[in-house]
């Protein structure tokens, strides 16, 4: 990216090499894995200033509150990715597996 070393430019890159195929995060969850646990908001901003959203999932971040949130492609597409990726309506997965954030494979340090 050009944003070199700025938080939006890890934030992708840790959505990037974090939350694979099926996976889902919550903006809190990103925030940590970014080095801000206090920046969900920050990560909204980064999501939305995504350069390649399909490349760089921004589909996958959801609400910790298990509400889908924003998609720069419409809720519609952003409910369609997630439903083709195996994963609807509800709490964020853990990076790394299809299980409830918190449960077998959590976020370490993270809160739903």
């Amino acid at each position: 990216f050009c944003l070199s070393d700025s938080f939006t430019a890890r934030v992708l890159w840790k959505l990037l090499e974090t939350v694979k195929f099926g996976d889902t995060v919550s903006y809190q969850q990103l925030a940590a894995l970014a080095g801000n646990p206090r920046a969900a908001r920050a990560v909204g901003g980064a999501m939305r200033s995504n350069p390649v959203p399909i490349l760089i999932p921004c589909h996958r971040v959801v609400c910790s509150s298990g509400a889908v949130g924003n998609y720069s492609g419409g809720l519609a597409t952003k409910e369609w990715l997630l439903a083709h990726e195996g994963h609807l309506a509800g709490k964020p997965t853990s990076p790394g597996g299809s299980h409830p954030a918190g449960t077998r494979r959590g976020v370490r340090g993270g809160r739903n």
